[in-house]
């Protein structure tokens, strides 16, 4: 077997810059703006979105996020509908616990 000869470097000084502190933007937590009734018009390409339209709010087409275990369950249905707003706009998602 052959042995390995180690190399020996000699120790390089190293400057330590000072790092610039980064100042970092308060990002808000998402705030649910409101709660509304919606039909389900059908199910999106996605298994977890659907399409809806409100019944109480003018708001045309919505994306509505549903959990997995709802897939194709919900055509046709009436649902309540919650909407979520943060910085980078209004999303829509399924109120848990209703009757199905």
């Amino acid at each position: 077997m052959k042995k390995l000869k180690l190399k020996i470097k000699a120790p390089v000084d190293v400057e330590i810059e000072e790092i610039p502190v980064v100042e970092v933007p308060v990002v808000e937590e998402p705030k649910r703006t409101h709660v509304f009734a919606a039909k389900v018009l059908k199910q999106a390409i996605n298994p977890q979105w659907i399409y809806c339209v409100s019944n109480e709010l003018d708001l045309g087409r919505i994306h509505v996020a549903i959990p997995r275990r709802l897939t194709n369950k919900l055509v046709g249905k009436n649902i309540q509908v919650e909407a979520i707003t943060d910085i980078t706009g209004t999303s829509y998602r399924y109120v848990e616990g209703q009757p199905h």
